[in-house]
């Protein structure tokens, strides 16, 4: 039984590759012995060593953190080589000596101990590339005095072995100029440095120095030039036997024969059914027998030290469609309330159901289905340079330049058929464009969601629009700590025409979605650090249906917002940033909103010729609050049409009391309502005029109705109006102080002044089931002199059940 265990700060292995009980807790088996293996190095730097016998192999690590770590496991009997991998600490590599033994003797019941310590190489250091040419390679590394250095190339990623191999490149001590290469090919060099670390015990010729470049193409500048940072493992498909994402990063099993690169590495994974867009992780841990990584989220900096791409047309990408979460297995839509104000709604149909994706049909035929299929698109250009060495510009001497425009177009048509208030979310898949970016995988995936609320009886169809939304962004993050961005909203919509039947009522549907774009952004659980990411709410959508006139009007508004991030850890590596840059965050109307279908419809009544009486001119009147909430109607006074304001539609508050009047229009509330009131109004409606009276009374009439009645008398929901002139209230209960409401006018309070009209009641016609008889007010005055009288009426407690006040014809007089 293998046993490993951790000393100090070291964080080695998953748990997965501890077994047994503590070491030192029993005697070896017959035939077995103990090895123990103490690193040491300086702070911050990994370490690794291999052990194989003719039987098997064991790799010990220690992961970056602290100086000091003692690995110690149960192993057979029998002679084990000894070899130690160098590694990469930052852009330093490090060479490591295990008491400058080439192999060890495992005895049965004893403890084989190994002492690995690492130093700073003496060999060339910081090797990079200089500039990025078609025909040619620049190098230039650090090196000690004295120090001569021989490179081979090698086309392709697999560096030649022994100064043997490949093609002989000639160079100094302080770098290489390579020429006559092809463009847009892969070449790799290998450098060894004499002495380089021969005083430390490491031969001349073992673990050369492998830096691998990729050259431009200008024809194809969509092929990335770059630079891979040394040591990273760029995976084929032969090396991994599979790689499966864990929640926070990835579980690799390598393929039989393949060295295990050391903690602290880069490994760039393929795409595979597991990782549609491959992946970039950085090596956590490693386990006992070399053939299982532990990876952590990783940048593009982590795996390569210079990259420069540029997608000019983004659209021009293939557009691959990703699985939706949950599909088919969704909740069922549920309405907005679960008390007497969802009136009509069953406990059944609260239940949970199943759903299909671009569907919410599982309403049940007491509610009413939706259907909303969308289509997305992707367009823009992306250019992205990282260099971790050279000059991007006068402004910024090394990091991450960056010029890219990324719009997403949402287009097609919702359609609705609704009998209660309620909410759905439905069900899309997500969807995801790839990059060449040379040995890197880089991913844009827009992840989409849509919700939908509507409240109040309604059918229609054709309600959307193509509306496009995106941001522009050019700028730098530096090393250094600079950071600039400017950037710029993109956002363009084309309303569609809706089609409206039925009664009044409101729909709201929000068309949203998570935006990615950088390395491993096509994985959705694997620890993903995206280069771009945020979110878009592309569409923001309110129609609100109302019956001015006796004809359908749809009031269309669209709004959107954004909000992106730049995280400049997933271009430039967890070793030199970790910055976070604001790109854009806004909440904007699209221009021209809100639309009315058909075109004026929105326009007021003007309720002068019929609502002033004797004794007044109209100096100026203006009507508050959506135009469906305005009419001229039979109904609230017997004998008379009255002008009627209402916090949902008139036309909605029109005719049978068995009809529900309730819609949210989600508006805001009246101002000397709130203060009359003592809470927040809602969906408040109201029309002020400004007039000079001849007589020393003015005189107003009105009514006072509701939905809130008879169920809500006494609750929280006391619907109220109010009757201003010049600021104080003169709609009273008659002979009090109290202002007229659901609670101070009702069967119970004040009943001769109160309507039932819940079973219809003779000479009226509303579908409110309450009202007052007509009530007048009489304010002094002073005959000449304008003044304004405002009459309102507001929503309290909630945004549903209507109310409405009313003034009959010839209604505001003086005398």
């Amino acid at each position: 039984m293998r046993h490993l265990l951790r000393y100090g700060t070291a964080a080695l292995t998953s748990a997965a590759l501890v077994v047994g009980g503590a070491v030192g807790a029993h005697a070896a088996p017959k035939g077995t012995g103990t090895i123990e293996v103490t690193f040491s190095t300086p702070d911050g730097v990994p370490g690794q060593l291999n052990l194989t016998s003719k039987e098997q192999q064991f790799v010990a690590s220690k992961s970056l953190e602290g100086s000091q770590s003692v690995v110690e496991w149960d192993a057979p009997s029998g002679r084990y080589s000894v070899d130690v991998d160098p590694v990469m600490a930052g852009n330093l590599r490090y060479v490591g000596v295990a008491e400058k033994l080439r192999n060890i003797q495992v005895k049965p019941g004893a403890t084989t101990e190994v002492t690995v310590t690492y130093f700073r190489s003496q060999g060339v250091q910081k090797v990079h590339q200089v500039g990025a040419e078609p025909d040619r390679v620049t190098l230039a590394w650090d090196a000690p005095e004295h120090t001569s250095v021989q490179v081979r190339r090698t086309r392709g990623s697999e560096p030649a072995t022994s100064p043997s191999e490949g093609v002989r490149v000639e160079a100094d001590a302080d770098g290489l100029v390579d020429t006559g290469l092809e463009p847009g090919t892969r070449y790799t060099y290998a450098l060894w440095a004499r002495p380089g670390d021969a005083a430390h015990g490491v031969a001349h010729r073992a673990d050369p120095v492998a830096l691998t470049v990729g050259t431009p193409d200008p024809e194809r500048p969509e092929i990335a030039s770059y630079t891979v940072r040394q040591m990273t493992m760029l995976a084929t498909h032969d090396e991994v036997l599979s790689a499966q994402p864990t929640g926070d990063g990835v579980r690799v099993a390598l393929a039989e024969g393949v060295d295990a690169p050391a903690p602290g590495t880069a490994v760039v994974l393929p795409v595979s059914d597991a990782l549609a867009a491959g992946y970039v992780g950085v090596v956590d841990d490693v386990s006992l027998d070399g053939r299982t990584l532990g990876l952590a989220a990783g940048g593009v900096g982590d795996s390569l030290d210079y990259l420069d791409l540029s997608v000019a047309d983004l659209g021009s990408a293939p557009l691959q469609q990703v699985e939706a979460e949950g599909a088919g297995e969704g909740p069922a839509p549920q309405p907005l309330a679960t008390d007497a104000r969802a009136r009509g709604v069953s406990p059944a149909q609260e239940q949970p159901g199943t759903q299909a994706v671009g569907e919410c049909n599982n309403l049940g035929a007491e509610l009413g289905s939706i259907g909303f299929d969308p289509g997305f698109e992707m367009d823009g250009h992306i250019d992205v340079t990282v260099d971790k060495y050279n000059v991007l510009g006068v402004d910024i001497p090394s990091g991450l330049a960056m010029d890219t425009e990324v719009a997403v177009t949402v287009s097609g048509a919702l359609s609705a058929t609704a009998k209660a208030a309620y909410e759905c979310n439905i069900v899309l898949p997500s969807l995801m464009k790839t990059f060449a970016a040379g040995p890197v995988p880089l991913a844009l995936l827009i992840k989409p969601a849509v919700k939908i609320g509507v409240s109040g009886e309604l059918k229609i169809s054709n309600v959307g629009a193509a509306a496009t939304l995106g941001f522009a962004a050019e700028g730098y993050v530096g090393l250094e700590g600079d950071n600039h961005f400017d950037t710029d909203l993109i956002a363009e919509v084309e309303p569609l025409t809706p089609k409206v039947e039925g009664a009044a009522a409101t729909i709201q549907a929000d068309v949203a979605g998570d935006l990615v774009f950088g390395p491993g952004a096509g994985t959705t659980d694997a620890g993903v650090i995206a280069g771009i990411g945020g979110t878009l709410t592309l569409v923001s959508a309110k129609a609100a249906i109302s019956f001015p006139g006796g004809d359908p009007c749809v009031e269309l508004g669209l709004g959107g917002k954004i909000a992106m991030i730049l995280t400049a850890r997933a271009w430039l590596g967890v070793f030199e940033v970790k910055a976070e840059t604001e790109l854009l965050s806004e909440d904007f109307q699209y221009a021209g909103s809100p639309w009315h279908f058909p075109s004026g419809c929105n326009e007021a009544p003007d309720p002068t010729g019929d609502l002033l009486g004797d004794g007044v001119t109209m100096v100026d009147d203006e009507v508050v609050g959506d135009a469906g909430q305005w009419g001229h109607v039979e109904g609230y006074a017997p004998g008379t049409k009255t002008w009627v304001l209402s916090t949902g539609s008139v036309e909605d508050a029109k005719g049978d009391p068995s009809h529900l009047a309730s819609t949210d229009l989600d508006g805001p509330g009246h101002d000397a309502l709130d203060g009359l009131t003592g809470v927040d109004t809602f969906d408040a409606a109201a029309y002020r005029v400004r007039l000079v009276p001849t007589g020393d009374t003015l005189r107003v009439r009105y009514v006072f109705a509701s939905e809130e009645y008879p169920e809500f008398v006494g609750s929280r929901f006391n619907d109220a109006m109010g009757v201003f002139v010049d600021g104080q209230n003169c709609a009273t209960v008659p002979g009090t102080a109290s202002p007229v409401s659901v609670a101070t006018v009702n069967a119970d309070t004040n009943a001769q002044y109160f309507v039932d009209n819940a079973a219809g009641a003779p000479g009226y016609d509303t579908a409110l089931d309450g009202l007052t008889v007509p009530l007048d007010c009489a304010v002094p005055v002073e005959p000449g002199v304008a003044i304004d009288v405002v009459i309102a009426v507001g929503d309290v407690g909630d945004r549903n059940v209507d109310s409405a006040a009313a003034v009959p014809d010839n209604g505001i007089w003086s005398d």
